[in-house]
């Protein structure tokens, strides 16, 4: 499945880079005032937070933020002064942590779950760029992207309380990556 996720993005990027040889490179601002196409990298790395909701009627439950990681290389190719086309490639990560509990007279169940879900996803985006080149300017860009689950894992902890006068205490601990 990785080496799937690997040569899709190879072969994206390969395709970009032969279309933007005809292409002028420039990084950076556009300064010139003429309607040339210019393509622009823009690599970016940044810190997510991402939740899973559930609701039950038969347990409480609590869900809570999970912490993630993304990077982004995006692809800026300029249709003259206002357009643009934004082909790019992202990983990102997902998941959620949810914590549980369910209550009887016989025992008392509590489990936290959390799963991570590592995305490789190629957002395609049209861009308008309001105000002039080379200046500070405003961004409006709409478009769909494939997402490909790349991995999955969940880490599961159940505690289980007997109510009786013993009170037996078991804890199961597992892990799966899918």
């Amino acid at each position: 499945m990785k080496k799937n996720c690997a040569i899709g993005t190879a072969l994206l990027l390969l395709s970009l880079g032969a279309s933007a040889q005809s292409a002028k490179l420039e990084y950076g601002d556009v300064k010139s005032k003429t309607k040339s196409n210019t393509v622009r990298i823009a690599p970016e790395v940044g810190f997510n937070l991402n939740n899973l909701y559930t609701r039950s009627e038969s347990y409480t439950n609590s869900n809570m933020l999970k912490a993630g990681f993304h990077a982004w290389l995006l692809i800026d190719v300029g249709l003259g002064d206002h357009f643009a086309f934004q082909p790019g490639v992202r990983y990102i990560m997902k998941g959620g942590e949810i914590t549980s509990s369910y209550t009887n007279a016989a025992m008392e169940v509590k489990s936290k779950d959390k799963l991570t879900l590592h995305y490789s996803e190629i957002p395609v985006y049209l861009a308008y760029k309001f105000g002039r080149p080379g200046n500070g300017r405003f961004m409006i860009g709409a478009g769909p992207y494939v997402a490909l689950l790349a991995n999955a894992q969940d880490k599961s902890k159940v505690t289980t309380t007997t109510m009786d006068a013993a009170e037996i205490s078991t804890v199961e601990v597992g892990q799966h990556t899918f």
